[in-house]
């Protein structure tokens, strides 16, 4: 568990309508006041989680600098559950289960049998709740989830295999059109 106490003045410049300190002061006493995995749409939050707490000489720029990217993923958290139920929830579900599971063998047949809907139901509420299609979310979030382990010292050949990626050629393909550079190319290992 993480407790991170700040002043709300250090948000005054950045967030002058004080929308990351809504979670904080507009909700019930005994809700949203815990956060878990299934809450956010990716990991993002951990990497800001880690740098607050990693060791380091300035500890007191390390916190700021990533406390407002953490408190703006906490925001988007709270907006997300709060959308009502009937409307979200659903959505929500699939999302974060694409998300939590992005490095497994996801497919649309399994999407649908997992949330009992189909295909049809699966890609309209899909596009509705993204803007994009399954296949191009989940290649989307794989490329990301790739390009990051190349970025901290993993090689390509290893890192297509942990984001979920079945074939090499199909994953430096995509790779090649989103980043416009082959994988090896930014390898640092």
């Amino acid at each position: 568990m993480l407790y991170i106490n700040f002043k709300p003045e250090i948000l005054d410049k950045a967030d002058p309508e004080i929308k990351l300190l809504i979670p904080f002061e507009s909700r019930s006493i005994g809700t949203f006041n815990r956060y878990g995995t299934e809450d956010f749409r990716d990991d993002d939050y951990r990497i800001f989680i880690n740098r607050i707490t990693a060791r380091g000489t300035d500890r007191r720029l390390q916190t700021i600098t990533n406390l407002l990217p953490l408190l703006y993923d906490i925001y988007k958290a709270f907006e997300f559950i709060k959308k009502s139920e009937a409307d979200y929830s659903l959505d929500y579900r699939i999302v974060s289960y694409i998300n939590r599971h992005i490095s497994d063998d996801i497919s649309v047949r399994r999407l649908c049998e997992k949330f009992f809907i189909s295909e049809s139901q699966l890609r309209r509420i899909f596009k509705r709740a993204t803007a994009s299609t399954v296949g191009d979310y989940i290649t989307v979030k794989r490329l990301v989830k790739a390009r990051s382990l190349i970025l901290s010292g993993t090689s390509p050949t290893r890192a297509y295999l942990q984001c979920g990626f079945k074939d090499y050629s199909v994953f430096y393909r995509a790779y090649k059109k989103k980043y416009g550079t082959s994988p090896s190319k930014i390898s640092i290992g």
